[in-house]
């Protein structure tokens, strides 16, 4: 205060303490870099008239609270003094006068978006300030934040181009599907292509976003990228102008504010760039194998790379398997009927901030058949990670996270086969003298349905080298095993007379098996079998 009746009185500009609060229509999500409840300092930054990089002089929440902000203080961190609100106190403020402006200019502040309305343009921030005479604010209730979904996504057929996918898949349970992927997830080779496609997309344009410019340090690197392109701490650049959208994960930073006390120099960085989730439900067999990148890229030119194949496990890169061809990628596998893949946006990519982004991701489902496959429906899930169930302050849950929201959609279904037998023969140890040798035969019921009456209607024996001499079959056909369930195997033994044959002679057996499906089921042969 002057004296009104002073000629020469002290500055009438001089600084004095204000006490500025925001209040926003839904919870501040930034980060607590300093937890402690007597400080509560978070990343929020306010700044006083645009000051460049090389002019700001910091004042940290604990000062700002001890009224012990340093001369020419105009960079502000702020206090997160309720879920709604950030604070900033004692700032020393010079007002503007008559028909003058100061500029306040806030950073960093994050806000639970998932409890606004999308798409309404209204205000949902309110600007107050103690003592109420000290300024006038042109908007102290402006529009801060406009919401809309992020990320959509389809499912596609595995085409050129792909197209969407008309219905769910039918698997029947009795047919092997990607047989030796199933086996080895490690194979190269793939009898089949893959299944379909999950086409994953931006919601608006700069939903995806990058990490940072660069790679952070703790970012593990690609399989196979030189080690040129990593960067070292040092060599990060600052995302510290003012008024600039870098369309990033990370916020406003500087790393020069490492040595600031309250956690300063943790402010604005983010926990990793944005990430989606791919989340499968099936029956049990069924194995979903992933992508590591987007359907034609590589470890240098995808717009995502696989990140996770467990959000319950660290946060790092996970070595993908080896190609399944040209035009698949690395992949992943599980052999659980419910999986989860998190993919990560790289900063390698063609991300754009003025398209909508796109990524396919080829998915491959392979089961082993009857018996080891049960029946149902696959399914499957797309959403932002990682997901929290509460939108609070904190010093350690990730940046970015999400509200839960899965969206179910039906993939494949595998179905139940036509009962039906198919019988296949097999020989075990012989025994017995040359003139009464015992062949056991085994019929074994690898179908689906029950082999009524199995039997061994005819069989021949051929030599096929070795002295010449003539192999008699004594016990007489059919040999009769019975009803064989699926799944199940009987033996009967078959005596032959070979007395007339050495130990060189070689021999293949042709047999025909009832009952048989198809004309090929009919007849099995053994090759170079001895006597």
């Amino acid at each position: 205060m002057v004296r009104t009746e002073g000629l020469t009185e002290g500055d009438p500009s001089a600084p004095q303490p204000i006490d500025l609060t925001v209040t926003y229509s839904t919870r501040v999500t930034s980060r607590l870099v300093n937890p402690d409840p007597s400080v509560l300092a978070s990343e929020a930054q306010l700044f006083i008239d645009e000051p460049a990089a090389d002019q700001r002089v910091y004042c940290t929440a604990s000062a700002m609270k001890a009224a012990t902000c340093p001369v020419g203080a105009n960079a502000f961190q702020g206090i997160q003094s309720g879920p709604f609100t950030l604070t900033w106190t004692h700032i020393p403020f010079t007002p503007p006068g008559p028909g003058k402006h100061r500029v306040l200019r806030i950073q960093n502040v994050r806000v639970d978006a998932s409890s606004l309305p999308p798409m309404v343009y209204a205000p949902n921030a309110t600007v107050t300030w103690l003592p109420a005479d000290a300024l006038t604010l042109d908007n102290p209730n402006p529009a801060v934040v406009i919401t809309a979904p992020g990320l959509t996504w389809s499912l596609q057929s595995f085409a050129s181009p792909p197209t969407p996918l008309a219905g769910p898949l039918t698997l029947p349970q009795c047919v092997a599907r990607n047989q030796r992927l199933s086996a080895n997830p490690a194979n190269s080779t793939a009898p089949q292509a893959p299944s379909f496609i999950v086409r994953v997309t931006e919601g608006f344009a700069s939903a995806f976003k990058k990490w940072t410019w660069f790679r952070l340090p703790w970012m593990p690197k690609h399989p196979g990228e030189p080690e040129t392109t990593e960067v070292r701490a040092s060599d990060w650049p600052d995302q510290n102008l003012l008024g600039i959208s870098y369309n990033l994960e990370n916020g406003f930073f500087t790393r020069a504010l490492a040595s600031q006390p309250d956690g300063l120099g943790d402010a604005g960085y983010a926990s990793s760039a944005t990430r989606f989730t791919v989340k499968f439900s099936g029956p049990p067999g069924v194995q979903f194998h992933a992508p590591a990148w987007g359907l034609g890229s590589d470890a240098t030119n995808s717009l995502v790379r696989l990140a996770v194949d467990d959000p319950a496990a660290a946060p790092s890169l996970i070595t993908p398997y080896v190609p399944l061809g040209p035009a698949s990628s690395a992949l992943r596998t599980h052999y659980h009927p419910s999986h989860t893949y998190v993919y990560e946006i790289t900063s390698k990519g063609a991300a754009s901030n003025d398209a909508l982004d796109s990524v396919d991701l080829p998915f491959y489902i392979a089961h082993p058949g009857t018996p080891a496959v049960g029946l149902g429906p696959a399914s499957v899930s797309v959403y932002f990670s990682p997901t929290a169930n509460t939108a609070f302050a904190s010093q350690y849950a990730p940046i970015p996270r999400f509200k839960p929201s899965d969206e179910w959609r039906t993939v494949a279904n595998v179905t139940a086969c036509e009962p039906k037998p198919k019988l296949a023969a097999s020989l075990g140890v012989k025994s017995g003298p040359s003139n009464a040798r015992v062949w056991p035969i085994t019929l074994t019921n690898n179908g689906t349905g029950v082999a009524a009456n199995a039997r061994v209607t005819a069989g021949k024996i051929i030599q096929t080298a070795g002295p010449a001499c003539s192999p008699t079959i004594l016990t007489p056909f059919p040999l009769v095993y019975g009803d064989l369930a699926a799944g199940s195997a009987a033996t009967k033994n078959l005596t032959l007379n070979l007395a007339a044959c050495t130990a060189a002679a070689r021999f293949s057996a042709t047999f025909a098996l009832a009952p048989a499906t198809t004309a090929s089921e009919g007849f099995v042969t053994l090759h170079n079998l001895l006597p």
